[in-house]
């Protein structure tokens, strides 16, 4: 049995509008199951994203059956390139990730790469310290493509 809006909002400190009620639930199914496909970590990266200011980023670690371990905001923190390699190596020891994937958004602008997407997206391609899974635009619309 599902997860009413009622039940969720009985929850000490939660409070969700019918949106933010449906990206709870879509990202909670998501976590069940292994993201396997291109297709599966886009769905949950523009999910994820829905909705958030432009700019944010998020990587998301999964284990080596490729479940769900975290998501972790990273562009509005200021370590989306500095800190970014380091951040990882530490949670990926902690949690044991094996795998991760990336996104960030281009709110009202064309799901493009920049160069600045195209770079970071090679250093995490030639980074060994984890298998990368993919790079993920979307936008406001809930559309996506994978920088390559």
């Amino acid at each position: 049995m599902g997860t009413t809006k009622d039940e969720t909002n009985n929850l000490p400190g939660t409070v969700f509008s019918d949106d933010e009620f449906l990206r709870y639930m879509e990202l909670r199914e998501a976590e069940k199951h292994p993201m396997i496909t291109k297709e599966q970590m886009a769905y949950y990266m523009v999910w994820l994203l829905w909705k958030e200011p432009a700019g944010t980023a998020y990587a998301v670690l999964l284990d080596k059956r490729r479940r769900f371990l975290k998501s972790i905001k990273l562009k509005d923190s200021g370590r989306w390139q500095s800190q970014f390699f380091g951040m990882l190596e530490e949670e990926r020891d902690r949690m044991d990730a094996a795998y991760y994937f990336v996104g960030h958004n281009h709110v009202n602008n064309p799901l493009i790469p920049s160069l600045e997407d195209r770079e970071i997206t090679a250093a995490m391609v030639n980074w060994k310290g984890m298998t990368f899974q993919g790079h993920f635009i979307t936008d406001s619309a809930l559309d996506f493509t994978e920088i390559e």
